[in-house]
């Protein structure tokens, strides 16, 4: 839980990431896809990473934008030419903004591969605010290894069926 809790409030200021979630890109073998949230703008949208025990020398920027219910700026940065089945660490933000915690993700295993065949998904939908009785045991399971990604497949956001 500690984890989570850590991705999800990763930022303590209004400038500092909050709600931070990486995911694969359109290739899952090579590009990675991160968005995350500020209270207030930021002078830019960043990753930097790097091969897992390695520095984080990479850089890559995105953009971001203005989201209204509740006020908040989204940013979305995508990372490309990736090693397959690769680790890699990562902070989200900007240096003027702050960053949040070092976090680490893994590249997808080119198709064909042993790696490939025991890639496990989690696939679920509508966690569900105040009855998250699923993530214990999802985060569990990450941790272990027994499953390699999670697929979230609907009911993310509340209130968003107005112009309100």
């Amino acid at each position: 839980m500690e984890r989570y809790l850590r991705l999800v409030s990763a930022g303590s200021n209004s400038t500092q990431p909050q709600q931070l979630h990486s995911s694969f890109g359109s290739d899952p073998t090579s590009t990675l896809r991160f968005v995350w949230s500020t209270v207030n703008a930021t002078p830019s949208s960043e990753v930097r990473y790097g091969v897992s025990g390695g520095p984080m020398t990479e850089v890559a920027s995105g953009n971001s934008t203005f989201f209204d219910q509740p006020a908040q700026f989204i940013h979305h940065v995508n990372l490309s030419g990736l090693v397959a089945n690769t680790a890699y660490d990562y902070v989200v933000g900007s240096s003027v903004g702050g960053w949040s915690n070092k976090t680490t993700i893994t590249t997808a295993p080119e198709t064909g591969t042993k790696e490939a065949d025991d890639f496990v998904f989690a696939v679920y939908g509508d966690m569900g605010l105040d009855n998250e009785r699923s993530l214990p045991r999802l985060i569990a399971d990450v941790d272990s290894g027994r499953i390699n990604a999670v697929l979230h497949v609907g009911d993310l956001a509340y209130n968003l069926d107005t112009d309100k």
